[in-house]
């Protein structure tokens, strides 16, 4: 079946979309696109490694940065053009109070000229492509005319691509998890930006967990981006995957391909079960998945986690 949906894409996510879950999903799902984590620019002065942002393929891998110095992301712009990387996106949508206290993340949606300010420097210093990531806006009313002059001001810089999560941040009160779920979803304002300014990019985000939600949205979104359902609900993940993409996925060939990658990583140092545990979402709910998570978790290498291994890839 024919799909509106031209694009998909995992959401940079803290505490997830890690180097290895990068390198696990986009084996596994080779057309989605994938982010990193928020990465502070900070991270970057004064280091000579970025184990955050490594990735076996720079071209499928969007860098997320956190900050407000637009000095700081010509630097780090330039250093990340040098690395390979090719697209980075600016974080202007999150709700942390820690992250607001530095002041980026959401309450940048309040400073559109420094955001334009921040993609010039990164413009200016690279050949690097910029996207912005941001909500329809702050407090449980948002103003749409707020969000078309945040839009407009920051896409003077030569930015054309914007991730809009469709529900604002409500930044006194409920936490930031509580920010993904309780503001109220308005998919239209998202439509209307699209409507209004066609020269422009636009990617929804929010509350698509399924594949009926997919198929529900308005002919006008062309890319959307899923959250929680990348880890929460592995089998509508691969239903809307091939629901966009019009292809099947060889599953078992992909998890060969990991258990190497274990191997090559264990072999360097790293524990495999900080890779693995992006596995166990995998596993479908049978009467022995709750033991088979719970065991491979605690093997400690590469050999005694093999059968597990072989046991998902036979139930691919």
């Amino acid at each position: 079946m024919y799909s509106k949906i031209s694009s998909l894409a995992i959401a940079p996510m803290m505490g997830y979309t890690d180097r290895h879950f990068r390198y696990i999903y986009s084996t596994l799902f080779p057309k989605l696109s994938l982010y990193t984590e928020m990465v502070n620019l900070n991270y970057f002065l004064n280091k000579t490694e970025f184990p955050k942002v490594y990735s076996n393929n720079y071209s499928r891998v969007t860098v997320q940065l956190g900050g407000n110095e637009p000095k700081k992301y010509g630097s780090v712009g330039h250093l990340l053009s040098d690395m390979g990387i090719q697209k980075i996106n600016i974080n202007c949508g999150c709700p942390s109070p820690r992250v607001g206290k530095g002041r980026f993340g959401v309450v940048l949606m309040r400073e559109p000229e420094l955001v334009k300010e921040c993609a010039n420097a990164i413009l200016e210093h690279s050949n690097l492509e910029v996207s912005v990531k941001c909500r329809i806006g702050i407090g449980s009313k948002p103003d749409f005319k707020k969000l078309q002059e945040f839009i407009e001001i920051v896409a003077t810089s030569g930015v054309r691509d914007f991730i809009v999560h469709a529900r604002p941040a409500i930044l006194n009160g409920i936490s930031p998890k509580a920010n993904r779920s309780i503001p109220r979803l308005d998919y239209t304002m998202v439509e209307r930006l699209i409507n209004e300014r066609p020269d422009l990019n636009f990617m929804l985000n929010g509350g698509i967990d399924s594949l009926d939600t997919i198929r529900s949205l308005s002919p006008s979104i062309k890319a959307i981006m899923v959250g929680r359902m990348a880890y929460k609900n592995i089998p509508e993940l691969t239903e809307s995957y091939k629901f966009i993409y019009g292809e099947d996925l060889n599953m078992s060939d992909g998890i060969d391909r990991i258990i190497e990658y274990i191997e090559s990583a264990q072999s360097r140092g790293t524990n495999p079960s900080h890779i693995v545990r992006h596995l166990l979402p995998f596993k479908k709910n049978t009467p022995n998945t709750r033991r088979w998570r719970s065991s491979i978790i605690q093997k400690s290498n590469i050999e005694e986690m093999r059968p597990y291994l072989n046991e998902l890839k036979e139930a691919s």
